[in-house]
């Protein structure tokens, strides 16, 4: 079983407000036909998320252990946008299926996070953390 240290409990929380809000505005934006609106709002969001993750993650207890906490993180957003983004959908009527699309790809890129996570140690190559 995964455990998750308290930060990581708080982002997800966090990661959870802000997806949410995010989706509800989105949505708005999509009903009024503001297109211009939306990349701003959307890279916006994205800072948001990154931050929100860079300050729970550099204030985690366990980041000054040898374990990499960025694949926990990057998965918590993954499951957490996922989630909320397709219940959103739901809620509002709109297709889930551009949520599961986007889902796909980015499962690709979290899976070479875990491989590569796995592979090292806070960033060292195997041979050089393991003489």
């Amino acid at each position: 079983m995964i455990k998750l240290t308290r930060n990581q409990w708080c982002f997800a929380l966090v990661a959870a407000g802000l997806t949410a809000a995010f989706h509800h505005h989105l949505f708005g934006f999509i009903e009024e036909e503001q297109w211009s609106s939306i990349g701003w709002y959307a890279g916006g969001y994205g800072v948001a998320m990154f931050l929100a993750g860079l300050a729970f993650g550099a204030t985690d207890s366990v980041a000054k252990s040898r374990l990499d906490l960025g694949f926990g993180y990057h998965a918590i957003t993954f499951v957490v946008v996922l989630v909320v983004g397709t219940l959103a959908a739901l809620v509002y009527g709109q297709p889930v299926w551009p949520q599961l699309l986007g889902t796909a790809g980015w499962a690709v890129g979290l899976y070479v996070h875990y491989r590569m996570s796995r592979r090292t140690v806070k960033g060292l190559d195997a041979e050089e953390a393991f003489p």
